[in-house]
């Protein structure tokens, strides 16, 4: 999660899930979706992506939505905050969900710099999440721990962090 520090809180999201490692091919080329190959880089809300290995595509709007809720069991309202999904945008990661930047809120620095009560905030979140997600899929889901920790990059003003989970 990218957090700006100048006042707005830009919700561009990249959460990457390693969904291939136990089986050999992206999920959702396993599955019965249409992935669009990447000719150009993507268009965003803000700025735009580009692919990082020659398999890279995405899929339109409504099979995103189609793919986390079902596949992933996410609720169907959270669809409205992805903008795309990346299939294999780059080698070794499976997918990568991009959420529509928003800007509402204020944050400063001091909020975050030491704050092991918001980073526990974060990984809560996370926990809560993955029971609901188990939950819908009948699948237990399992919080493995921080792939990249919460950090501040001052300089640019953002916040970035991944997490880990497996079935």
């Amino acid at each position: 999660m990218l957090l700006r520090m100048d006042g707005t809180r830009d919700g561009l999201i990249v959460l990457f899930t390693a969904l291939v490692a136990l089986c050999g091919e992206p999920a959702v080329a396993a599955s019965s979706y249409n992935p669009i190959a990447f000719a150009e880089p993507l268009k965003l809300s803000r700025g735009k992506v580009v692919a990082r290995s020659p398999d890279a595509a995405y899929l339109s709007h409504g099979e995103s939505c189609q793919f986390l809720t079902t596949e992933q069991g996410w609720d169907g309202g959270d669809c409205d905050g992805v903008e795309n999904l990346l299939v294999t945008p780059a080698a070794g990661i499976d997918s990568a969900i991009v959420y529509k930047p928003i800007s509402e809120g204020y944050i400063q620095f001091e909020d975050w710099s030491q704050s092991k009560e918001a980073i526990d905030g974060l990984w809560s979140g996370f926990v809560d999440s993955m029971k609901e997600q188990s939950e819908r899929l009948h699948k237990k889901l399992v919080p493995q721990g921080w792939l990249v920790y919460p950090t501040l990059d001052q300089g640019k003003a953002y916040m970035y962090y991944g997490t880990d989970r497996r079935r």
